[in-house]
């Protein structure tokens, strides 16, 4: 019992530690002060030996003073010296900022006496107060204030030391289900840092500005119309102090602060979205009443939806710092953990204790498996702990210790549903939820299973200020942290492991390391395999008893020890039991083994766990799963026969929490006769409970063999005990590479192929759409786009892999679907064998969603395929001949044709020799039904409701007043290339969804009403999509196809839409998805190394650095040359760190600091040699025309990555990197002849009016030829991309003559040996495009001709709050020469050095 002693020498034997008598007194007389004076929210700030008194002064509104205080502690006489040294101290660094000090001292002071007089003057002529508050006015001060006298005044034991053994006891009780080696860094791990404020919270926080940091700095160098707002957004958060443990929820406040200072750039950016989609909507509606297409304006198009998006990822980014949603944790009082069993809670919070304790911040970890009876909880956590006081008392203790080191003390107990008497809990727990809730230092953990979860709603789950989080296992889907502890026990890890759920379980994945054999990975085999293991290793500890006692190592001495060890548990209905009665186990007369040796040694292999409570010794198995099995074990052997066995199966009392126990009862009984005993639960009267178990058995064909079962059975167990699909499915995805097991991937093929289109999409397709993306499938997809080397047994299990992800292809979750088809080109470029087999297994599949995308994967791994294998090649070839153009009639998609016509048209190309193919028969148009000129159904009504109105507004063409975005902007911009009536195809396209697709409201109704539309990717494309709006892309690519077997098309770059044929999906264009390029494979380690010069770059910052606020020295800097644009011209000839030359194509540098930037470009331009002479003077002497040439440089953003320059689609690339030159004539300039005439007269010499108005002629005067293509893949549909892909490329002609090609890694461009020759260092963190020296030399040796550049460059200077600026611009021209040099230079063609006007938000 605690004491009411409350005296000096109480305090002296309670406060002894090894801080010391003073320190304590300190501490009391702080708390006492923050008691007595201090508000809600109210904190004390102590500076490092803070001077005079003990910290900064704090208001008192009550007095309305600046108050203080001193504390002085003695051992024997006072030392009034120190007192007045003190307030001499006080006075020299306070006066005037401190009205009152109180000065604390465990000795009676004289106020008369001479010292203290001297004291008492200097204070006032400070103006400064003081009170004393000492000797027994500190004691009865005490009085007023219980949870000090209990700390204080009462031998606690509550020191540091305490709470370090009592975890040490913990830690020894836990024993294997603590594991160094599984030491992740989880979800979950970091929710408890949070919800306790400990050290690795802060930090965490505090790392978040750093990483919001980075990503603008990312924006700022992409995007130099976000340099303002970035620099400004950089500027804010620099501002923010990092906040500490007590001012963490300080945090809260960020966003606000950010969203303030930042609020006219978000204005302003919402202002130029809202514009420029106005403006796209204008060109839409332009297209519908003047003479040219829509296609015209493209490139005006894809810049502004660029613009839109780049605006939009600078909102996003400066939102990154709300943290309100993610700090709700910390505000809770009481945290709860659920997850499954041997997930690993334990072994998270241990953790997590292990971190807190090695931290010196106190924690108390409480296991619920430790309360054995059934006396009141409280009473028995405090006989645990051996203390001698009330449990309520405890909690105040714990709070004064918290509040005195400022921060917050967790109480974590762990596993309730261990407790033998888990009733307890239900009264316990309310009471103690209350109790912490007045507590401002102390918090509750509490870990419970999550099949028990419900037995705490009412107790503690429903309650203000409880967070639930599941934990899902200590890897939390994480494949790296699983690889490398299975490397660890050098274990390979294969698909099967990926897909196992049960790989993420701690527990499990334990087992399965230590008792290793092959893949064979049932929960029975992994703990029959494990007692073996004990065994030997028994024999190891023991050998010599065991060979007296005339054992050898092939005698099982374990397992007969277990299963009457289980047994007894079994007969005594708990899960632990006293040394005393396992001391009389017959066992030990059996065996004749020495006991304490042999328990010890179960106990260091894990098997048993022995500790002590309420003064006796008691025995459990380590984990509850272990004791579930082995229970259900010690059953089974009891019986001899199937009937018996099953007849006593028939009579267990069946109840929530005995379903695992029973699970292994089944599990070993099927293993045992073959056959599976499910029907046993029709005894069971609850049907909840008999769904319940239902569901859980299905659930454990995740983890374990089917015995015995046809399929056609288990369809009907599942009719009959009303199975979550859910459950099906994940049994179906976990047991999918499986080779033996009917659950695997093709028994899934057989079934899903079974189905129609909209009956299998609302069973299977919804169920994959809502994948969370951190689910063990949506991770190995992910694990394997990165370019993650898989270990296949053999290529069965890859046909399995390749089947299970064909039908994830159904999916409209676009990111799911787009991912899933870069991880089967990544598994098929390396097996290209496959892609034939792949193709025929999927042949008579009825959606064009899978088979379209097929074919689009196959496509994308002929021209990414590691190994050149002419055969299988040309069988693939002629399969997709046969099967799509040999065909009555070609399949009728559009983008599934492009597909397979590349896969022959790129054979043709890499074996030319080879006469397999018609050509024609390949080519466009293609035999298909055209589409119906009338549709009886009138769809303009406003009578359907949900999915079906969805789909009628998404299709709307411009012309039905509220139109949908589909309709208009994808569909019919399409149809703007055909001579067809848009209303005939606007009635068929529903007809032919509602109808032949068989889309109704009955199946998808809801499923797509509740479809989250705002779940975009950062290019604006939905993650998931409606199936509706599936069945609509279907029905498009469908009716296109068609339209363009059938219909005219018009030339729509032409102002007078003459007829023009239809060639390929590129125009018009409505390719979505390009199968040919990753944004995984873009950067090689093996690219060369220009840091020297990245590095060397970044040293221009000191120029424009001290000009950021001196703005004297500006002006003369504008107008001055920099060294900076010498450098660059320095580097356009650039060597590598393995000295290999290297010359720029193109590039762009740039540097800014705050205001002040300057930039440099190039782009390289050919020129012949007999024309080199009369063009670069032209080009000098024409610098106004500079920006036209660059402005016309080939931007490409229509075909795929890898059929560039070969394919069809790219015919007339190699004319259009030719720029003509041409020079202006006036008309005064002319002879006295009318326009009519002069056109005449010109029409044979290479001149031609231009301008009839202004008299203005051109004359041809040369031609130069641009050294590179911008690829801008930008315009589709492609979720799995992070962000827009764009890079620059060499120009057709030089990768055709110098055999360039493409290589593992896309954006490089490889020599016929196999060497770098090309590629765009902004792949790494460059800006340009280089070609290899030597490759270039050949080039131009082979061509005749010269390389020069264009050269633009400026100097900038903003005034950030007027939005003025000042500028100075240079152009120029340079040329490599024969002597491998660069000539030329740059004159000044703007000077503003005067602030104008600039819109700079504008692009």
């Amino acid at each position: 019992m605690l004491s009411n002693n409350i005296s000096w020498s109480q305090f002296e034997i309670c406060c002894n530690d090894n801080n010391g008598i003073k320190l304590r007194f300190e501490d009391l007389c702080r708390q006492l002060f923050e008691h007595k004076f201090l508000q809600k929210n109210q904190y004390l700030h102590n500076n490092p030996n803070n001077p005079g008194i003990e910290s900064e002064p704090v208001y008192d509104k009550s007095s309305k003073r600046w108050i203080g205080y001193q504390v002085k502690h003695f051992d024997n006489n006072v030392n009034y010296s120190q007192i007045e040294k003190s307030m001499q101290e006080t006075v020299d660094n306070y006066k005037g900022k401190l009205d009152c000090v109180y000065i604390f001292c465990n000795k009676p002071l004289k106020s008369d006496c001479k010292s203290f007089q001297r004291i008492d003057s200097m204070l006032k002529e400070a103006n400064i107060t003081y009170e004393l508050i000492t000797d027994n006015m500190i004691l009865d001060l005490v009085r007023s204030y219980p949870d000090l006298e209990k700390y204080y005044f009462n031998k606690h034991m509550l020191y540091q030391e305490w709470f370090e053994s009592q975890f040490k006891n913990v830690k020894e009780k836990v024993g294997e289900r603590y594991n160094d080696n599984l030491n992740v860094d989880t979800s979950s791990s970091k929710r408890i840092s949070l919800f306790v404020q400990d050290d690795n919270a802060v930090n965490y926080i505090n790392n978040k500005k750093n990483q919001v940091i980075d990503e603008i700095f990312k924006l700022k160098n992409k995007y130099s119309e976000l340099l303002f707002a970035s620099n400004k957004l950089i500027s804010v958060i620099h501002t923010i102090p990092d906040i500490t443990n007590e001012t963490l929820l300080d945090s809260k406040k960020w966003d606000d602060k950010i969203q303030n200072e930042i609020k006219e750039y978000v204005s302003n950016f919402n202002k130029k979205i809202d514009e420029l989609n106005s403006q796209v909507n204008d060109i839409y509606k332009s297209s519908k009443t003047e003479s040219f297409s829509i296609f015209y304006e493209d490139s005006k198009i894809r810049k502004f939806n660029q613009k839109i998006d780049m605006y939009h990822q600078f909102i996003d980014v400066s939102k990154s710092l709300d943290l309100k949603d993610e700090l709700r944790i910390t505000e809770s009082k009481v945290l709860i953990i659920k997850g499954e069993a041997g997930s690993g809670k334990t072994h998270l919070l241990t953790n997590e204790m292990n971190q807190l304790i090695s931290n010196k911040h106190k924690a108390l970890m409480l296991l619920g498996g430790d309360y054995l009876s059934d006396e009141n909880i409280k009473y028995q956590i405090m006989k645990g702990l051996s203390l001698d006081y009330s449990f309520d008392d405890l909690l105040e203790i714990l709070n004064t210790n918290g509040k005195l080191e400022n921060s917050i003390i967790p109480i974590i107990i762990d596993a309730v549903n261990e407790t033998a008497y888990r009733d307890l809990w239900n009264s316990f727990l309310p009471e103690l939820y209350n109790k912490i809730n007045e507590l401002s230092y102390v918090k509750l953990i509490v870990s419970i299973r999550s099949d028990y979860l419900d037995e705490l709603k009412d107790s503690l789950a429903n309650k203000n200020n409880v967070y639930t989080l599941t934990h899902n296992g200590v890897f939390d889907g994480n494949f790296d942290s699983v690889k490398t502890f299975l490397n660890y026990y050098g274990i390979p890890f294969t698909p099967v492991e990926m897909f196992n759920n049960q790989m993420y379980n701690p527990l499990f994945l334990t087992l399965y390391c230590k008792t290793y054999e092959k893949e064979n990975s049932e929960i029975s085999d992994l703990y029959d395999r494990l007692l073996n293991v004990v065994n030997k290793n028994l024999y190891k500890d023991m050998g010599n008893h065991m060979v007296s006692s005339g054992y050898n190592k092939s005698i099982n001495v374990v397992t007969p020890f277990v299963l009457e060890l289980a047994n007894l548990l079994s007969e005594n209905k708990g899960r632990a039991i006293s040394v005393e009665y396992v001391s009389k186990m017959k066992y030990w007369d059996m065996y004749g083994i020495t006991k304490i040796p042999f328990i010890t040694c179960l106990q260091i292999e894990g098997i048993i766990h022995q500790y002590a409570f309420k003064d006796k010794e008691f025995i459990r198995f380590t984990y509850d799963q272990m004791n579930d099995y082995f229970c259900a074990k010690a059953f089974l052997v009891q019986f001899d026969d199937k009937d018996t066995t099953l007849s006593h199966i028939e009579n267990i009392d069946f109840h929530p929490t005995n379903i695992n126990y029973f699970l292994y009862i089944c599990e070993l009984y099927a293993k045992k006769y073959n056959q599976e005993c499910i029907g046993v639960i029709d005894k069971i009267e609850d049907d909840t409970l008999k769904h319940d178990i239902f569901n859980e058995y299905v659930d454990s064909f995740q983890r374990r063999n089917i015995y015995g079962l046809s399929l056609y059975e288990f369809e009907i167990y599942c009719k009959k005990y009303s199975v979550c699909l859910e459950n099906v499915w994940n049994l179906f995805i976990s047991n999918a590479l499986k080779q033996d097991n009917i659950f695997n991937a093709d028994t899934l093929h057989k079934y899903l192929l079974s189905l129609r289109m909209n009956k299998r999409d609302s069973l299977w397709t919804i169920y994959i759409n809502e994948l969370e993306f951190n689910n063990k499938l949506f991770s190995t997809i992910q694990y394997i786009v990165e370019g993650n080397q898989i270990v296949f047994k053999n290529n069965i299990q890859i046909e399995l892999l390749l089947t299970l992800f064909g039908w994830i292809l159904t999916s409209s979750n676009r990111k799911l679907r787009d991912t899933v088809s870069k991880a089967m080109i990544e598994i098929l470029k390396s097996n290209f064998n496959m892609t034939k087999l792949v193709l025929e297994k999927f042949q008579n599949v009825d959606d064009p969603y899978v088979l379209q995308r097929l074919y689009g994967i196959v496509w994308g791994v002929c021209v990414k395929r590691e190994k050149k294998d002419k055969s299988t090649y040309k069988s693939l070839a002629k399969y997709v001949y046969k099967t799509i153009f040999l065909a009555p009639q070609v399949y009728p998609d559009i983008l599934l044709r492009d597909y397979a016509r590349l896969i022959i048209e790129r054979y043709i190309y890499e074996y030319p020799d080879e006469d397999c193919f018609d050509i024609s028969t390949i080519n466009p148009p293609y035999v298909s039904d055209p589409i119906p000129t009338t549709v009886s159904e009138d769809y303009s009504s406003n009578n359907y409701e949900k999915g079906v109105h969805s789909i009628i507004h998404s299709m709307r063409f411009e012309n039905y007043g509220w139109y949908g975005d589909f309709g208009r902007y994808v569909f019919e911009r399409a149809l703007n290339s055909f001579e067809i009536n848009h209303d005939m195809v606007f009635k068929y396209s529903l007809s032919f969804i509602l109808n032949n697709l068989g889309y109704s409201n009955t199946l998808f109704g809801e499923y797509d009403s509740n479809v989250d539309q705002n779940n975009m990717t950062r290019l604006n494309n939905p993650k998931v999509e409606r199936i509706g709006k599936k069945y609509q892309w279907i029905a498009m690519n469908n009716i296109l196809a068609r339209v363009a077997d059938h219909y005219k098309k018009f030339d729509v770059y032409t102002l007078d839409k003459k007829n023009d044929k239809y060639e390929g999906p590129w125009n018009p264009f409505v390719r979505d998805f390009d199968p040919t390029l990753n944004m995984c494979c873009i950067n090689s380690k093996e690219l060369p190394d220009f840091h020297v010069i990245n590095n060397e770059r970044k040293t221009f910052n000191k120029e424009i650095e001290q000009l950021v606020n001196c703005e004297d020295k500006q002006t003369e800097w504008l107008e001055e040359q920099s060294d900076f644009f010498q450098f660059e011209k320095c580097n356009l000839i650039l060597k590598d760190s393995n000295e290999n030359e290297w010359v720029v194509l193109a590039k762009c540098a740039e540097i800014m600091v705050d205001s002040v930037s300057m930039w440099n470009s190039f782009h390289g331009f050919f020129v012949t040699n007999n024309q080199k002479e009369y063009v670069i003077k032209y080009l000098k002497e024409n610098v106004d025309s500079n920006d036209d040439i660059i402005d016309n440089i080939v931007e490409i953003s229509n075909i795929y990555y890898r059929e560039y320059p070969w394919s069809k689609s790219c015919k007339n690339l190699k004319q259009s990197v030719n720029y003509q030159l041409n020079e202006k004539i006036t008309r005064d300039e002319m002879s006295s002849k009318d326009d009519d005439e002069l056109n005449s007269f010109f029409k044979d010499r290479d001149q031609r009016l231009i301008c009839k108005n202004e008299h203005i002629y051109e004359k041809k005067i040369g031609e130069i030829e641009c050294s590179y293509i911008l690829f801008n893949w930008e315009e589709e549909y492609d979720a799995s991309k992070k962000e827009s892909i764009f890079f620059k490329v060499p120009s057709p002609k030089i990768i055709e003559q110098m055999k360039l090609v493409y290589g593992k890694y896309d954006g490089i461009f490889y020599d016929n040996r196999k060497r770098i020759a090309a590629f765009d260092t902004h792949l790494i963190d460059g800006k340009g495009l280089v070609i290899r020296k030597d490759v270039l030399d050949k080039y131009l040796n082979d061509n005749d001709c010269h390389l020069v550049w264009i050269s633009n460059a400026s100097k900038e200077i903003y005034n950030i709050k007027t939005h003025m600026k000042k500028f100075c611009e240079w152009t120029g021209l340079y040329s490599y020469d024969e002597k491998n040099e660069v000539q030329g230079n740059l004159i000044m063609t703007v000077k503003k050095i005067d602030f104008i006007k600039c819109l700079f938000l504008d692009f």
